[in-house]
């Protein structure tokens, strides 16, 4: 609603501009050759009036306009922060009172110990570690589980031999894979059920001693303490002379601390436990080190895609360079087939760029949702900026002035035919859903030999 309602007074501040625009006299000059309906884009725009023209009516309401949005996002912020208050007010989880310990030696490590170091903050409610292989037996646990609910599908199929004749067959091959599953997970379990991630929650019985504990362990009130303590002997002679001149310090006494005492030689890391349903717990094994490897393979692989596509559309955008003056029919059919290309570009990067980031593996997924927002919002302005400068170049005279109609006209038609071809194509993907649904159940259902492998394959994606 109030982004509607900012987005009609700023429709409001620009029909004066509309009006002031069609004033002008460029867009249907014989001489221009701007063909129909580019012209009618160039008639709204600043490209219908002379180069250096002061318009003081645009200027206004350009920036009224911006004023308004503006004020629709402070607004809109601060709703969401007063929602996310009451959420957080009212809706009390067990994320308000957990910590998440990072950096823990992967070593065998009991409960007891983390309860123990932990314990000076406040009592300690619960204490589970992340061991390690957590992967491997959720995949053998699904598989395993997959596998029994076979059996009792293929049980049922056998007592009618001639409707299902591969049923026995099946059915031996279930039994196999459950043992066989079993026995993974209990070799899986006896080799790493002992040895710890790095990773720990901790959860505390009061909501105060969870506070005095991040604020412990935040790296902000013990620096002074840490850099203190290292150039002790160069302020301790003044410290007596500076109480007496100077007046009591802004920073809190306790602030002056040392850090918290290493676990087991490893400075830890602690902060603010995620929810329950936002942790990527198959990922929590995988290592820092091997974390920042696979995001910086996926960044070049990413930041390559980028440039392939951005080049390709700068490449479609700079077709004058290539053609030339053109007919009519000709520029037509230049312009169908760069926004074609255009399209299928930004298509490519909105499905590979998330299975991109699916590689990183991210601890949570709201993390890897911003990497994927933050790498699509550069692949966005990249491309608006090498075709804004290919328009600018193309509409360059010979005389090396820029014509700023014909640069409105074939920017603003290409933009607009994009911008159709992208929101059709994007809800006809969103609708028909063909990467996650009909590919899948077409792939799956054709082989599916029970019931239950059938529904998965028609189950809805998450």
């Amino acid at each position: 609603w109030y982004s509607g309602l900012a987005i009609g007074f700023m429709s409001l501040f620009a029909l004066p501009v509309m009006i002031v625009n069609f004033q002008g006299g460029i867009a249907f000059d014989p001489d221009e050759q701007i063909s129909f309906p580019r012209n009618i884009l160039v008639a709204s725009s600043l490209g219908n009036h002379p180069p250096n023209e002061p318009l003081v009516v645009h200027a206004t309401m350009d920036f009224l306009g911006s004023l308004a949005f503006l004020a629709f996002l402070i607004y809109y912020r601060r709703r969401q922060l007063l929602v996310r208050k009451e959420i957080e007010t009212k809706h009390i989880t067990a994320a308000d009172y957990t910590i998440h310990i990072k950096n823990l030696p992967q070593q065998a490590i009991l409960e007891e110990e983390i309860e123990e170091y932990f314990s000076v903050y406040g009592e300690v409610a619960c204490v589970t570690i992340c061991h390690r292989g957590y992967a491997e037996r959720a995949r053998l646990v699904a598989l395993r589980e997959r596998a029994a609910e076979d059996i009792e599908e293929f049980r049922l199929q056998t007592e009618a031999p001639h409707q299902f004749p591969k049923a026995a067959k099946c059915l031996a091959a279930s039994i196999k894979t459950h043992e066989k599953c079993s026995a993974d997970l209990l070799r899986c379990q006896r080799q790493t059920q002992q040895l710890c991630c790095g990773h720990a929650f901790l959860t505390f019985s009061l909501e105060s001693d969870f506070q005095r504990c991040l604020k412990e362990f935040s790296g902000q009130r013990y620096f002074f303490g840490n850099f203190i303590a290292l150039f002790g002997s160069a302020v301790a002679p003044c410290k007596q002379e500076m109480a007496e001149m100077s007046p009591p310090p802004l920073v809190r006494q306790d602030s002056f601390r040392a850090a918290p005492p290493p676990f087991r030689g490893c400075k830890l890391n602690v902060t603010r436990a995620p929810q329950v349903s936002d942790i990527l717990w198959e990922n929590l094994e995988v290592s820092s080190r091997s974390r920042a490897l696979r995001q910086a393979a996926t960044s070049g692989a990413s930041f390559l895609l980028v440039v392939l596509a951005t080049g390709l559309i700068a490449l479609v955008n700079a077709k004058h360079f290539f053609f030339g003056h053109v007919d009519f029919f000709v520029s037509e059919l230049l312009n169908l087939c760069a926004t074609l290309i255009i399209i299928f570009g930004n298509v490519t990067m909105f499905v590979f760029i998330p299975i991109l980031s699916g590689y990183e593996a991210h601890v949570t997924k709201s993390s890897k949702e911003v990497h994927v927002m933050l790498r699509l919002w550069f692949f966005q302005i990249l491309n608006t900026l090498s075709a804004a400068a290919m328009f600018w170049d193309a509409s360059r005279t010979v005389h090396g002035r820029t014509n700023w109609a014909h640069w409105f006209a074939d920017g603003g038609g290409l933009l607009l035919s994009v911008a159709l071809g992208d929101g059709l194509l994007m809800n006809l993907i969103e609708i028909t859903r063909p990467f996650d649904v009909l590919l899948p159940r077409r792939a799956a259902a054709r082989y599916a030999m029970t019931q239950g492998r059938l529904n998965q394959a028609y189950a809805a994606p998450e």
